[in-house]
């Protein structure tokens, strides 16, 4: 450490050097002395110079005990950088939190198709309405009378004296798959702006499985077209109705040898398939709020009373019995 002298004891030296040469004057201006001083002088002066040393002592070991300003320690440093004020106007940063994804939300309520005011879940709007049904043979109404029109036409008799004006364009073409449907119908159904859609699809994918080995397949094709189709009519506002596959493999043409005849093994897999569709099916109508109609649950398809010729599709009695499902399924939203 560097000794230094304080201005105050500078003062007090100065000051005893100022007493010692007015006693080596005797009270005079000061002289040049040539001979030793006198006995008196060189007691003043030891006196003098022992009270000189402590005073450099006393400030000596002030200044060692006084910190150094041009020195500073690591963690005096180290505070200073943490306590400093932030400069006027500034802001401290702010952590910033990474937004969560958001988990997916559940339907609450559907846009009108005809101007996207919002309806509750279940409604459709006040005015006449336009309903698209979309399908296989058993939307077009194979196996019925030629009158008849399958499902879509008896179900407008329905509405009409709840919705007198409602349209019916009835989209089903025989023989077609779920592809073949969002290809060729789906275009279709959305062109005509409906309040209303009918989705009864699946059981030509069946027939045309690719069996166990192709089983995956199948059934991605399968979800890949419900979902399609689902999320196409709710995103335009459509109140959609989807029915669940039905078990054709329990009809007397499944195994009838005028017909599919399948093995048991081809009977057990075919009804393997229809069990996972329905769960397909059941899920995407969950995901996409759309009601589920349940087709499936019923004889219709293994009764012969209500079986054309064919022992594949109903004729006009089991048409009646498939009529009252749906009408049973979407009255509630024409209320």
């Amino acid at each position: 450490m560097r000794k230094r002298i304080s201005l105050s004891a500078m003062f007090t030296l100065l000051a005893l050097l100022i007493l010692l040469a007015l006693a080596a004057c005797d009270g005079g201006l000061p002289q040049t002395v040539t001979t030793a001083p006198t006995q008196g002088a060189a007691n003043t002066e030891q006196q003098l110079q022992a009270t000189i040393e402590a005073l450099q002592t006393v400030v000596v070991e002030q200044d060692a005990d006084a910190p150094d300003p041009t020195e500073q320690s690591t963690t005096d440093i180290e505070n200073d950088t943490t306590s400093q004020p932030t400069a006027e106007g500034a802001q401290e940063p702010e952590a910033t939190e990474v937004p969560v994804a958001a988990a997916t939300e559940e339907v609450t309520e559907v846009p009108n198709a005809q101007d996207g005011t919002p309806l509750p879940p279940g409604e459709v709007p006040s005015e006449p309405l336009i309903v698209v049904a979309l399908g296989d043979s058993l939307t077009e109404g194979q196996g019925d009378t030629p009158a008849g029109g399958g499902y879509p036409a008896r179900l407008l008799a329905l509405i009409r004296p709840i919705r007198s004006d409602t349209a019916m364009i009835n989209l089903g073409v025989s023989g077609y798959t779920s592809q073949q449907m969002i290809e060729q119908e789906l275009p279709a159904a959305l062109d005509a702006n409906p309040d209303i859609a009918l989705v009864w699809i699946g059981g030509n994918n069946l027939w045309n499985n690719g069996g166990p080995e192709r089983e995956e397949s199948d059934l991605s094709v399968f979800r890949a077209d419900i979902d399609t189709t689902l999320r196409s009519l709710t995103t335009k506002g459509v109140r959609v109705f989807v029915g669940l596959v039905v078990d054709q493999a329990k009809s007397p043409y499944a195994t009838s040898p005028n017909g599919a005849a399948l093995d048991p093994e081809g009977v057990a897999h075919m009804s393997h398939l229809v069990t996972e569709f329905n769960k397909i099916v059941s899920a995407k109508a969950a995901q996409y709020g759309v009601t589920t109609v349940d087709t499936y649950n019923t004889t219709i398809f293994t009764d012969p009373a209500t079986l054309a010729e064919d022992e594949a599709h109903p004729n006009a009695a089991g048409y009646d019995l498939i009529t009252r499902i749906w009408f049973e399924a979407i009255r509630p939203a024409l209320k």
